[in-house]
């Protein structure tokens, strides 16, 4: 527990071991936090180092306690250490695994059902609630793509765009396929900052070129990122709200127009 001006007011004897301090009350933070911004919103990577010299990698998760009429009173750090982390991290990934076992597939792409996603979001809330993300992908327009193309080029869309995103996410990201043309992504273990930048890397690079009898057409998809720790029990919701209101700003500017430009972008891009 730290004081608005980074003062330790208290801290347990696991910290003061690894610091090997009899009591670490009354020192400032800086005093042995050596790396890293612990005061970063959603958690970061820090480094602490004790009396003898002793550099230890923690991950910092650091909670504002205020007061009724929003004044900050102090700070709750909270230090994980990264051998734990890592531990912790590959039994959830090995848990979500025996989910999708247990709950099934989605049988047309082969990635998770929303049987398996809603349990996964369940285990993940019981656990570690304030450390996972949610990525929810909905892919534009894709009625009209069935309309004009058959449900068989739609179906081939629905297992490209499957493929893509898993092709961006890290090994242990979780997939599932949870509408007719929508998907989410749980990302275990993740920073609020880690998160933005995985979810605006998809929103860049999300899009797919598919080639059918009549003309090659490229797809692209709308996209909205929440992350546990501002509410573990709504994220999924809030996700989703983004994810609809970006839809709707580029249904509203013209999605054709859009995606006109969006293809030009990419054109430059790759050469």
């Amino acid at each position: 527990m730290l004081d608005v001006s980074g003062k330790t007011l208290e801290a347990n004897p696991v910290v003061e071991r690894w610091l090997e301090s009899r009591s670490l009350t009354g020192t400032n933070v800086d005093e042995w936090i050596v790396g890293g911004d612990w005061s970063v919103p959603g958690g970061a990577e820090i480094e602490i180092r004790s009396k003898s010299g002793i550099v230890r990698q923690v991950e910092a998760q650091c909670q504002v306690i205020s007061s009724d009429n929003g004044e900050d009173l102090a700070y709750l750090l909270i230090l994980t250490d990264r051998t734990t982390s890592r531990k912790l991290e590959s039994r959830l990934v090995s848990e979500l695994q025996r989910m999708v076992k247990l709950s099934g597939e989605d049988p047309l792409t082969g990635v998770a059902n929303r049987r398996a996603f809603d349990e996964a979001i369940e285990h993940l809330q019981a656990v570690d609630p304030r450390r996972f993300g949610v990525v929810v992908v909905d892919i534009d327009d894709f009625k009209a793509i069935n309309d004009s193309y058959g449900h068989t080029t739609g179906d081939k869309v629905l297992k490209s765009f499957a493929e893509q995103i898993k092709h961006l996410l890290r090994e242990d990201d979780f997939l599932a396929r949870i509408g007719g043309d929508e998907f989410a992504v749980l990302l275990p273990n993740i920073t609020k900052v880690r998160l933005s930048e995985v979810g605006e890397r998809l929103r860049s690079d999300l899009n797919v070129l598919l080639s059918t009898k009549r003309m090659p057409i490229r797809i692209f998809a709308s996209l909205g990122y929440a992350h546990s720790s501002d509410d573990p029990d709504s994220v999924v919701e809030r996700a989703d709200r983004w994810m609809y209101c970006q839809k709707a700003d580029r249904e509203s500017r013209g999605l054709q127009a859009i995606a006109e430009q969006e293809e030009r972008i990419f054109r430059r891009s790759t050469g």
